[in-house]
């Protein structure tokens, strides 16, 4: 999403994408639209409206999966209004030591963008996402070894999300959450 320019000795890189951007559909401010005008305005070829998955609290993410049906329909609009390629993405959550996702397999094939991270405002799915979601918040994360183990199951959930499903960004890692940025960086 950036290309060099110009060639040469000494060339510069130009951002041409803005591949992670939220609107009022999840916890952004503007609409698709909106983004579409302000990634024209800073020229811009292309934009992702990757807005947080429905397993995010509810004033976080999107409010089920057929809102990303709604996206594509403004992405369209957006586009033709802007000339500037509309992407219609996710930023799904990682739910569970074994990198289950809060979107199932079907909305993710529609989909031109997956970017998946670990947060810390979510619906957990299950004991395990329960336990996954308590290492990070509870009190006793501060201790060193309970903090190793956060580390290691985070690390794990997001490699294996990496794994399993068609993952194009891995956001903000190691944000709020210990990770092992060196192992995830070996499984993308």
């Amino acid at each position: 999403m950036a290309r060099s320019w110009p060639d040469g000795p000494g060339r510069r890189w130009r951002v041409t994408a803005d591949p992670h951007t939220h609107t009022r559909h999840s916890h952004g401010k503007g609409t698709v639209l909106d983004n579409a005008r302000a990634a024209a305005r800073r020229g811009l070829e292309a934009v992702g409206i990757t807005d947080h998955g429905p397993g995010s609290l509810p004033w976080i993410g999107v409010r089920s999966p057929e809102t990303y049906d709604e996206i594509r329909a403004e992405a369209a609009s957006a586009s033709r209004a802007t000339g500037v390629r509309v992407l219609v993405g996710a930023e799904a959550n990682v739910m569970t030591p074994d990198g289950d996702l809060d979107l199932d397999p079907r909305v993710l094939r529609r989909l031109d963008l997956l970017l998946v991270g670990l947060h810390l405002m979510i619906r957990p799915a299950g004991l395990d996402g329960a336990r996954l979601l308590l290492r990070n918040v509870a009190p006793w994360r501060w201790s060193v070894r309970v903090r190793a183990r956060a580390r290691t199951a985070n690390t794990k959930a997001l490699v294996e999300a990496v794994r399993r499903h068609p993952v194009d960004i891995v956001v903000h890692p190691g944000l709020h959450l210990p990770v092992d940025t060196p192992e995830l960086a070996r499984a993308c």
